[in-house]
């Protein structure tokens, strides 16, 4: 809920410890049904790899949760989402504010394992068949998340040559009525 005169995103996470706990078709359905049910703007599943901490910690999207480094933490708020989109993950759903963005037909055109539309117009893009896709194949997994950030527009996403002060094309997040 917002109280006051900062509108901010709220977040939702859910994390797992291990990838084997992650039963996919529930988790799907589960950020689909919310996607619908909250009007989300944004939403994702992902794996974080040590491939892309550097990106993540670049633009502020992955931290870490221990000091030994080794529980990776990937969060996105209201501030990053005004500047840029810090990457696509392996299901991102994008809420009106992107369809607008990039566009209905560009989005469900995009090159993804699957594409689907919600029925509140919101669009899911799934970049491979799987999870455990993206540590398995990790190599093909980002030549499919590069194709989908070219596909897409990739003036949208974080870029680690153009940094944090490039001008990134972003959505006009429009505010609810204030809940109190």
């Amino acid at each position: 809920m917002q109280y006051g005169p900062h509108r901010d995103h709220a977040i939702w996470s859910i994390s797992l410890k291990k990838v084997k706990d992650f039963a996919q078709p529930a988790f799907c359905q589960l950020l689909e049904c919310a996607a619908c049910t909250f009007s989300a703007d944004l939403g994702f599943i992902h794996k974080i790899t040590d491939a892309e901490v550097p990106r993540g910690r670049a633009n502020g999207s992955v931290s870490f949760l221990d000091a030994a480094y080794t529980e990776k933490d990937l969060y996105l708020v209201t501030h990053h989402l005004r500047k840029f989109l810090p990457d696509i993950y392996w299901v991102t759903m994008f809420g009106k504010p992107y369809v607008e963005l990039f566009s209905r037909e560009r989005l469900l055109s995009c090159p993804a394992y699957r594409v689907k539309e919600l029925d509140n117009g919101s669009i899911v893009v799934q970049l491979t068949p799987e999870l455990k896709d993206i540590t398995i194949e990790e190599a093909a997994f980002e030549r499919a998340r590069q194709d989908a950030r070219n596909h897409l527009n990739n003036d949208a996403f974080f870029d680690l040559t153009k940094g944090m002060d490039y001008r990134y094309r972003v959505p006009e997040f429009v505010w609810g009525p204030i809940l109190q």
